[in-house]
Formats: C-alpha cells, sequence, structure tokens
C-alpha cells in the first residue's frame, strides 16, 4: 500500500492542500500525485476522467432533457397542431390551410421574471464587529462594488451580457446557477477569471460533505481548438475545420485540466477515442478565508432537489432545480391548439369553402364571387351554390379557453403586472396577486442573492490568498468627498480582508412594485414607537448604505451651524467626509470646551479629548493654538471620535444585515 511517506517529493504538497479525489486514484494507480504524472500515466488519467465524464452525462441526463425541453418552449420554436387535426398528415394540413399558432408566453413569462430580479438590484453591506471598525470594513465593501462594476463592464465589452442578467436568466430558466471564478496573472489590473457558464454544460458530483468535483463538457471545432491552445502545435491538424471535438474541463478542490477527444476509433471488437490533455493537471490554489482548498465552481441550485427517490441505480434527475417553466408546458400546448384552431377557422370564414349543385348534362356555373356588391347568376332549380359554415360555436369554446387561461396564470405571473388592469382594481386584490407571484418568484430571488453573495466572497478570498500574495498593486473606484463623487486610482490593501473577513452581506432590492409613501409612514411609525432602530429604517427603506447616511446626516448637521462653516474653510479643501466630519466634530468641541475668556465650560463631556483641533482650523476660527501640532490632531483617533458622535443620532451598529 502506497503511502504520503512513500510519495517522493510529494509529501509536502499532500500535507499543506490535501487529496482530492483524483490523487486518491493517482496513488493507487501510480503511487504518484496526480501533478506529478508523465508519459503514459496520463494517457490512463486522460481516459480515466474521460469514463468520470460520460458518468456525469449519463446521471444527469434527465436534469439536461428537461432543460432542453425549456430551451426550446423559450426559444418559441414549438409547432403546434389545430386542435382536432391529431390525425392529419402535415400534407392534409397543408392542403387544408390549417395555421399553427405560437404564443409568446415561454418567452415573455421567464424574461419578464429575470428582469424584475434584475431591476430590483443589488446591495451589498459587511457587518462590522465594532463602530470603530468601520472604516476598514466600508473599504472592503467599497472595492466588492468596484469589482462587480468592473467584471460588469468587462463582461459586456466583450459581446457578453450583463453579469446580473445572465445569472438571472439561468436562474429562472434553467433552475441553476453555475459560475467558474479563478485568479488570472494575465492580468495584472484585474486579476480574476469569471465565467457564467450554461447550466446544460455543467455536471457536479454532490456529496455529503459538499461539491467533489465538476466537468463543464461542451463541443467544439477543431479550428477553435487549434486557436484556443496555440501551445499545442500538433493538435489536431490531421482534422478538417468543422469536425467536432468534445472539450471536457476538470476541476476539483485542487487541481484543473482540459481534456480534448476527437474521433472514434475501431480497431477488431475495441474502441477508442483519440484524446489529448492539454498540460497536464495544476493546482488552481483556490481557498477559502481559512485557507482550505476549494472548487472554483459556484453551484446554487434555489429548488433543490424535488426528485423522487427511487430504488433503481440511476436516479431520476428531471426534478433536480427545476425552472419556472416547469409545469407549464402542457397547458401552454393546450392553448396553442386551441389558439391554432380558431386562427384556422377564422381564416376559413374569411374565403369560405363552397359547394356548388349542377344537374346533370348543364354547364358548370361560374364560380362564386364575394366581392363586394358582386352579382352571382345560376340557373333556377338547375343549380345550387351553398357556403359551408365551418365556424365553430364561440359559447363551446368559452370556457376551455377560461380554463386554459387561468390555469396559465396560476402558474405563471398575473396579467395585472404586465400593465393590464384586468377585473381586479383594488388595493387588497392587487396586494392578494402580488403575494402570490411572490410566492414564485421568492425562491429564485434568494437563489440569485445568494449566488451573487458566494461570488463575491470567492472573489475577496481570491484576493485576500492568491492577490495579496503576488504583491499585486490593486486600485479601484468609489465616491469621496462630501458630493460623493467618484474618483479613481484609490489604492485597495488586500490584507485588510484579514481584518474584515468576507462576510459580506447580499440583498436584492423590492422586486414587486411597492407603494414607497406607505412604506415610509410605516417604518416612520415603528421608529416613532421605538420598535424598530434607525439603522434598521433605513435598511426597510432601501438604503445601500445605511451607516454612510448617518454619517452624512451628522456632517450635514454640523455643517448647519455657520460658525462650523466658517471655520471649516471651503469643503473642497478635505479629502473624505471622514476627514471633513472629524475637522467638524473638533471645531465642534472646541465650541462646548471653551469659554468666552478661554477656560473649559463647566459640564464639559468627560468622553470627548481635550485640545485636538488641529491648528491650521483654529486659525481659521481666529482661536488660538493649544499647544498641539497638526500632524498629531490629524493622527487622532478617527474612527473613535466619529463613533461617539454617531451614538447621538440613535445609530445602532450594524448587526449581521439583511
Amino acid at each position: 500500500m502506497v503511502t504520503i511517506a512513500d510519495v517522493n517529493g510529494s509529501a509536502g504538497l499532500a500535507v499543506t492542500f490535501g487529496l482530492s479525489d483524483l490523487d486518491r486514484w493517482s496513488l493507487r494507480e501510480f503511487g504518484l500525485l496526480a501533478d506529478h504524472l508523465d508519459g503514459d500515466q496520463l494517457s490512463d488519467l486522460a481516459t480515466h476522467v474521460g469514463r468520470l465524464a460520460a458518468q456525469d452525462r449519463e446521471f444527469w441526463s434527465g436534469r439536461d432533457r428537461r432543460m432542453q425541453a425549456d430551451h426550446q418552449g423559450f426559444e418559441l420554436s414549438g409547432s403546434y397542431t389545430p386542435l382536432g387535426h391529431d390525425n392529419k398528415t402535415e400534407e392534409e394540413l397543408n392542403a387544408e390551410d390549417a395555421q399553427s399558432v405560437t404564443l409568446p408566453d415561454l418567452y415573455l413569462f421567464p424574461s419578464k421574471l429575470a428582469n424584475m430580479l434584475v431591476g430590483a438590484g443589488i446591495r451589498l453591506h459587511m457587518p462590522a464587529s465594532a463602530l470603530n471598525e468601520t472604516g476598514a470594513v466600508q473599504k472592503v465593501e467599497n472595492y466588492a462594488r468596484h469589482w462587480w462594476v468592473e467584471a460588469t463592464d468587462r463582461a459586456m465589452f466583450a459581446g457578453g451580457a450583463d453579469p446580473l442578467r445572465h445569472l438571472a436568466i439561468h436562474d429562472v430558466l434553467r433552475g441553476w446557477i453555475t459560475v467558474l471564478l479563478l485568479p488570472d496573472s494575465s492580468d495584472t489590473e484585474f486579476p480574476y477569471r469569471m465565467e457564467i457558464e450554461d447550466p446544460l454544460y455543467v455536471y457536479p458530483l454532490f456529496t455529503r460533505s459538499g461539491l467533489a468535483r465538476v466537468t463543464r463538457q461542451y463541443q467544439i471545432t477543431a479550428v477553435e481548438a487549434r486557436r484556443e491552445y496555440p501551445d499545442e502545435p500538433d493538435l489536431f491538424t490531421t482534422y478538417d475545420d468543422t469536425d467536432e471535438i468534445q472539450c471536457t474541463g476538470y476541476y476539483d478542490e485542487i487541481y484543473h485540466f482540459i481534456l480534448l477527444e476527437g474521433k472514434e476509433y475501431r480497431s477488431g471488437s475495441q474502441v477508442s477515442r483519440d484524446r489529448r490533455m492539454i498540460g497536464r493537471p495544476h493546482r488552481h490554489g483556490v481557498r477559502d478565508f481559512s485557507g482550505r482548498p476549494v472548487n472554483p465552481w459556484i453551484i446554487v441550485v434555489p429548488l433543490g432537489n424535488l426528485s423522487a427517490p427511487t430504488r433503481e441505480s440511476k436516479p431520476d434527475t428531471r426534478l433536480y432545480g427545476p425552472g419556472v417553466l416547469h409545469g407549464v408546458h402542457e397547458v401552454y400546448n393546450h392553448l396553442c391548439r386551441v389558439a391554432s384552431m380558431l386562427l384556422t377557422q377564422v381564416g376559413r370564414s374569411v374565403d369560405p369553402p363552397t359547394i356548388t349543385y349542377i344537374r346533370d348534362g348543364k354547364p358548370i356555373v361560374e364560380a362564386l364571387s364575394l366581392a363586394r356588391g358582386a352579382r352571382n347568376y345560376a340557373w333556377f332549380q338547375d343549380s345550387n351554390v351553398q357556403v359551408l359554415d365551418l365556424a365553430p360555436n364561440p359559447g363551446n369554446l368559452g370556457p376551455v379557453l377560461q380554463l386554459l387561461q387561468d390555469r396559465l396564470n396560476k402558474v405563471t405571473l398575473p396579467s395585472v403586472f404586465y400593465g393590464e388592469a384586468g377585473a381586479v382594481t383594488s388595493g387588497y386584490g392587487v396586494g392578494l396577486l402580488t403575494n402570490a407571484a411572490m410566492d414564485i418568484i421568492r425562491p429564485y430571488a434568494r437563489g440569485l442573492e445568494v449566488a451573487v453573495k458566494l461570488i463575491l466572497r470567492r472573489m475577496l478570498e481570491i484576493t485576500y490568498h492568491v492577490t495579496a500574495s503576488t504583491h499585486i498593486s490593486l486600485t479601484m473606484m468609489a465616491q469621496q468627498g462630501v458630493m460623493k463623487r467618484s474618483v479613481t486610482g484609490i489604492e485597495f490593501d488586500p490584507q485588510v480582508i484579514g481584518q474584515t473577513g468576507v462576510q459580506l452581506q447580499v440583498k436584492l432590492g423590492e422586486v414587486t412594485p411597492q407603494e414607497k409613501a406607505a412604506v415610509a409612514q410605516y417604518v416612520m411609525g415603528l421608529v416613532g414607537s421605538g420598535i424598530l432602530p434607525r439603522y434598521d429604517a433605513r435598511v426597510e427603506l432601501g438604503y445601500d448604505d445605511p451607516l454612510l447616511m448617518f454619517q452624512r446626516q451628522a456632517l450635514e448637521s454640523l455643517l448647519a451651524d455657520p460658525i462650523i462653516a466658517q471655520a471649516l474653510g471651503p469643503l473642497s479643501a478635505y479629502n473624505s467626509d471622514d476627514e471633513l466630519l472629524l475637522a467638524a466634530l473638533q471645531v465642534k468641541q472646541q465650541m462646548m470646551t471653551m469659554a468666552p475668556g478661554g477656560e473649559p465650560q463647566a459640564g464639559m463631556p468627560a468622553n470627548m479629548p481635550n485640545n485636538v483641533v488641529p491648528t491650521e482650523l483654529q486659525n481659521r476660527a481666529g482661536q488660538p493654538p493649544p499647544g498641539q501640532s497638526e500632524a498629531e490632531g490629524i493622527r487622532g483617533d478617527n474612527a473613535l471620535s466619529i463613533a461617539r458622535w454617531l451614538e447621538q443620532f440613535g445609530g445602532s451598529p450594524p448587526g449581521g444585515g439583511r
């Protein structure tokens, strides 16, 4: 039996990073860790991973069929036979000019739902353990916001979609969100690589302890393979440019590599494939905040596994994370067939078929003209023309249409969300419809929140472990100054993440329409009665950064004093709100502690330090320096002074967030 001690040159790595399933297979077969294999050993590894990929495809085949059916409906590519024409061939349907109606609901419903989630927007908040640590927390929040904006700009500049919209449409349509986030050494300004992959191409292996491995499997052409991997000069050189190549990316908590599979070859009864590994397995280096290796994939399944348990070896995965279109197809198909029948009959009523009765031996009369004011003649009692009335009785179709439309409204969104007044006009009725819609939206909204949160936390972990160790200078754009202008080039030290952690909270805004005046009145009532703290009230009202609002409120109250405003001088001379607020607090303290004769006033607050006003500010106020240098004053405990002042405004320390 091979042990870690027997692995030459690999024991240190194994102890540091642990063993993955790939290492265990490699140790069992060759006595080496996976990244130490070479030559024919890599060929055997490629065969092993190819078998794993085939097993993954077989396991998730039910899920894949459901997703493909949902996407076919989303593409509006279905053709619906008119009701009552089931047994007719395509030629007979064409001869009868049978119409096929494809209603837009299967495209409109997921798109509308995704747009509602995207329109709500995301709010970031990181709880601080104490008020005097909010400065570090604010820096991490600012970097997370900057990172998300930068990732969005880069994705859209490259011809992609807004990442939030991309995540939302996968969330509601596929029922899955799958994101790969890795460090990228090729871009020193933005050293991250985020790929939002279609869940149809992602095959995870879940165990009780979490995500064990992921294989990403998709098709590319030979010319695409050669262009994507230019360092492999002899890659599929004998293939035509359009020949398909199966691409498999393998990922576990330690390793990542790419496997390309080409044509199949038969030798007697043996069938083999042309397999090529790109390089060898390499360690991706992604770890959580504690330093434990983790899989670089982020996979969120909002509804979880709804499949029924089975005793068979192959489970049914059709209901593993269903999307919003599951349960809609049958009702939608019947509604399209009824609409197709109605359109077919309306078309026939516009230009109806006719029957002409002619006596034996008599000449054929001219065809009937349906033009306005046309005169049609026929021999009396010799021939007759009868128009066939094939239109259905509307009374028979009414209940059917009402039933189908009612069912469709229950499994999608009520028409009131599309701006239709409908039969419900009261506020209570609209509230019921809104709550019913939220029952459908809520799990997917929660899934989107969790996905964005995990992406940003993983980004902070990569920044803390990988980026910080490479000494890359990171800069960000953040709002600075009283007017909250966006300033670029602000340096961000990744080591601050070690102080704050990565417990970033993400909350979606209001997904469904809200009457803001009623919400504000409700929140003000709770604050006035002492039930709700003011910090939580700002959260309820949708402020992105409630703590910052307290700081700005304190600053505005100080600047409203003309003496303080005059003492501060031009506000543009201050680099940040923190610096301006501290200076205003110091002027305010000087006014409180100094009597007109220069002596401290009675009742001076004991928790406020003496003589901390910088020389420049005291000169502005027309008062002599108290014997303390400007540098010493500026180096005072800014955060503590601000925190003490904020307590006067009823500000509660931020807790676990929302």
